[in-house]
């Protein structure tokens, strides 16, 4: 006789569990300072959060691939935010954004 026995559970933990605004923020905090950018936390996630959620909206619809994805995000909220930051460094936030995301885990109140 075969039991049905479950080993395996997914479920994403963005928005669920895992306070993904708290530590996104966290990690940009992070990064700005460690290559001395000269914004407010507060000023960039303003025109930031918007201008991700419209690129991750392009890539769903496939329209931009991931790469593009992260450097464009940060280009623009640089761009409209009027701050002239290198090719280079907007590559090495995004790969450090990547790399720091998940060091940070705060959670939702309700789970802690």
């Amino acid at each position: 006789m075969f039991k049905n026995v479950v080993t395996d559970i997914f479920f994403d933990l963005d928005h669920t569990l895992w306070d993904f605004e708290k530590n996104s923020s966290l990690t940009f905090e992070k990064i700005l300072s460690e290559h001395n950018i000269d914004i407010s936390l507060r000023d960039f996630l303003n025109v930031y959060v918007p201008t991700n959620l419209a690129y991750w909206k392009l890539y769903r619809e496939e329209k931009i691939t991931k790469d593009a994805l992260r450097y464009q995000r940060l280009k623009t909220v640089f761009d409209q935010l009027g701050k002239d930051i290198s090719d280079g460094v907007i590559h090495s936030l995004s790969n450090e954004y990547i790399n720091h995301l998940s060091s940070y885990n705060h959670l939702f109140p309700r789970y802690r």
